[in-house]
Formats: structure tokens, sequence, C-alpha cells
């Protein structure tokens, strides 16, 4: 887009979105709010890892592929239910 200085005067030197950008952006978007993290138990982070989450997206291209789902019958959803962190604090 050209925008010289797309995150205002701060960032002018590091390039980087400010604290200034920050509260001038959730001013913009007040639907948005920071959350705490909840804690996440050892089985429900160690079922999300690289080796299942391929294996899974192998299983539903050949499922897929192979016509026992129809594409109408595939739904996106979002992250809001899925919690990544071990630990609890401030996202």
């Amino acid at each position: 887009m050209n925008i010289e200085k797309r995150f205002g005067k701060s960032s002018a030197s590091s390039k980087l979105a400010g604290k200034d950008w920050f509260v001038s952006f959730m001013s913009r978007h007040a639907d948005i709010s920071a959350r705490k993290t909840e804690i996440l138990s050892y089985g429900r982070g160690a079922g999300l890892n690289r080796t299942i989450v391929s294996e899974f997206y192998e299983f539903l291209l050949t499922t897929v592929a192979s016509g026992k789902i129809a594409p109408q019958c595939i739904f996106n959803i979002n992250e809001t239910g899925l919690q990544l962190a071990t630990r609890q604090g401030r996202l």
C-alpha cells in the first residue's frame, strides 16, 4: 500500500506497531478484548502436535477424495474454543 508510517509516529525507527497504535486500534475495535489464558491440561496439549495434526489432514484428504464426505458437509470453525496456552496469564 506504500504507506510510509503505517503504524504512526512511533514506528518511524522500528517499523513496528507501538503502544499508541495498539491503543488506537483497540478503541476502533471495541468488540476485541484482551483475555486471560486458561491452563491447558497435558493430555490436551499432547494431542496437538505436528505429527497428529498432519495425520489428521492426510486422513481428511483421503476421506474427501474417496467420496465418503461430500464437500457441502465440511464446515469451517474458528479457534475460539481452542486453548493453546499451558499457563495462565494475559494474552
